[in-house]
């Protein structure tokens, strides 16, 4: 992923990370297409069981489309939607909004 200075910089700033360990995890997670859900907590200062819920799958009514808050994937394709499996969130403009509010 391209590094975007403004999006690092917001987040250190809500976040107070000052430390210079703190600001290389931030930008180490921001080379990724994909973040874990303790990851994106950390990043928004969400709960994780709010990203969770941001995940889960709702159906829209204005066209009936089936879609979420927040995009998700499962890193082992065999596992099925009902499964337990890791969720990882899709790093894409849904998941961009949360992280520069």
């Amino acid at each position: 992923m391209k590094f975007d200075p403004e999006l690092f910089g917001g987040i250190c700033k809500r976040r107070g990370i000052s430390s210079e360990e703190g600001k290389a995890k931030v930008k180490e997670a921001l080379k990724y297409n994909i973040f874990s859900t303790k990851m994106f907590s950390d990043m928004t200062g969400l709960a994780e069981s709010t990203i969770t819920n941001k995940c889960r799958v709702m159906r829209q009514d204005t066209n009936g489309e089936i879609s979420s808050e927040l995009d998700f994937t499962r890193l082992f394709a065999g596992m099925d939607e009902g499964s337990k499996g890791f969720r990882f969130i899709v790093r894409n403009e849904k998941s961009e909004a949360l992280l520069r509010k």
